[in-house]
């Protein structure tokens, strides 16, 4: 296996090969592909475009699901809707990907701080429900 790792290494000349060609204005592959993405709003765009809006919750579906699927896991993101549409600023995925110094310019860290802790009362309720819908909880370790 080491010798098929080392193969994956590539020589300074061939990556400059690789460079030219990705970088030639005249590489109508690459022309097109960066055509499109910025018909998209480019990359970043793209990938906020990507993201399942929030709040939402699936909890029944996932316990229901859970009585037949093994080894199936949850995932949350944000508060239960209910909780959140009590909120003075409801929880905003987008804001993730906010760089710190713009989170406190903008005054956000304690309403941050409260939509971080209706997601974990969420997935709290989550991981409650399935035990009392008779379904066996296996904890992931070191899962982050």
């Amino acid at each position: 296996m080491s010798n098929l790792r080392k193969r994956l290494a590539m020589s300074p000349e061939r990556l400059k090969e690789i460079n030219d060609f990705i970088l030639a204005e005249d590489n109508k592959l690459v022309s097109d592909l960066i055509e499109i993405v910025e018909k998209y709003g480019g990359p970043e765009q793209i990938n906020r475009k990507s993201i399942v809006r929030q709040p939402y919750n699936r909890r029944q579906e996932l316990v229901e699901v859970s009585k037949e699927v093994p080894n199936i896991s949850a995932k949350h993101e944000g508060a239960d809707p209910e909780i959140d549409a009590e909120r003075e600023h409801p929880s905003d995925i987008l804001e993730y990907f906010l760089p710190k110094e713009e989170i406190l310019e903008r005054g956000l860290m304690e309403a941050l701080e409260h939509s971080y802790l209706d997601k974990h009362n969420a997935l709290n309720e989550t991981a409650n429900a399935l035990p009392r819908a008779g379904i066996g909880v296996i904890a992931a370790a070191n899962i982050h």
